[in-house]
């Protein structure tokens, strides 16, 4: 059940990803496919019932079982609409985010949602100041949290408390297989990690003394305070060895012209 729901999500996201790019999209056709699954499983677990109460007695061990399938379907219910909801969150958080990238310089490349290794980077931004990936965090509420820690704890104004896995140990092992890929391709550059939590109801209380943590209305700023540090043709390099992962993701980069 859980190998299901997980890939029902996975789909969700790859079509959220084509729409947003403008291409078509096929989630109508998976929850149709959805749908069809749960009519045929309320099919079987009728003829289940059916057969069940007519080769058994109704009994209290049948009772409890029934009760235990009806809860399970209640808890995998739940879970699909809170996973879904925090999918929604995440992707409205990497489009504030790209919608700020695309107004940096004209010669600034932002490479959006690739996938390196294991690691899934929301943004990847190689320009002449260097070569940067973004984890974009999409919460609301005060944010504690250490470099140095293994979680964060995201503290809603009504009390409530949530731990999450440390964003900067996160973004750091991003950039580590980035640049793995990238040497093992013959280009030596250093990746520079920065953590963005764009929502505008996030306060940050963030000790991370070598790796940026920022708000959204800081990441500009940011990138602009930096020296040079490669040239174009490098770049232009990078960028075109990074694309090699995947040449059907053309779509995901934005030259900013």
């Amino acid at each position: 059940m859980g190998n299901l729901f997980s890939t029902i999500i996975f789909y969700l996201q790859l079509d959220l990803k084509s729409a947003k790019n403008g291409y078509p999209t096929m989630i109508s056709i998976h929850l149709q496919y959805l749908l069809h699954l749960l009519k045929m499983g309320k099919i079987v677990y009728r003829l289940f019932v059916f057969f069940k109460v007519r080769l058994y007695p109704l009994n209290h061990e049948y009772i409890i079982e029934s009760g235990l399938i009806g809860f399970g379907l209640i808890l995998a219910g739940i879970i699909v609409v809170k996973q879904g909801n925090t999918f929604w969150k995440g992707a409205e958080g990497e489009d504030m985010v790209t919608n700020l990238l695309e107004k940096l310089p004209d010669n600034w490349y932002v490479l959006n949602d690739m996938v390196v290794g294991s690691s899934q980077i929301d943004h990847v931004v190689v320009c002449p100041k260097g070569v940067y990936t973004i984890e974009t965090k999409n919460y609301r509420g005060t944010i504690y949290g250490n470099a140095e820690k293994k979680n964060w704890m995201q503290v809603f104004p009504n009390g409530s408390k949530y731990d999450f896995y440390n964003p900067v140990k996160q973004g750091n092992k991003h950039s580590l297989e980035l640049s793995r890929y990238l040497e093992s391709n013959g280009i030596k550059t250093w990746i520079n990690t920065v953590v963005v939590f764009p929502s505008e109801e996030v306060e940050l209380k963030v000790y991370s003394p070598k790796t940026q943590v920022l708000y959204l209305t800081e990441l500009a700023a940011y990138f602009m305070n930096k020296t040079d540090s490669i040239n174009q043709n490098t770049c232009d390099e990078i960028v075109n060895c990074i694309q090699n992962l995947n040449p059907t993701n053309y779509e995901n980069m934005d030259h900013n012209n």
